[in-house]
């Protein structure tokens, strides 16, 4: 994606409780936390009030694990949905 805009976007807080900056980000045309979340390399966790895009997100949270796709296959979230 070299040479492409990135664009942040912020929804209500700055960063979550744990200082971590919260961004939404683009990359060109590309939802780049959406296309993690969908290809099952990200995983949902919910930082109210920070939630435009939780139900989004959720959704192809839970298509990406039935499909087995990315970190899914691995086990890597199956810590059960602790933080959600």
């Amino acid at each position: 994606m070299a040479g492409k805009e990135v664009r942040l976007e912020k929804d209500v807080s700055e960063t979550d409780r744990y200082g971590r900056l919260l961004r939404y980000v683009f990359v060109g045309d590309t939802f780049v936390n959406e296309a993690l979340v969908a290809g099952g390399y990200a995983e949902v966790v919910l930082y109210r009030p920070d939630d435009r895009h939780y139900e989004l997100f959720s959704q192809l949270e839970a298509e990406a694990a039935q499909s087995r796709f990315g970190c899914h296959s691995t086990g890597v979230f199956d810590d059960g949905d602790a933080g959600r």
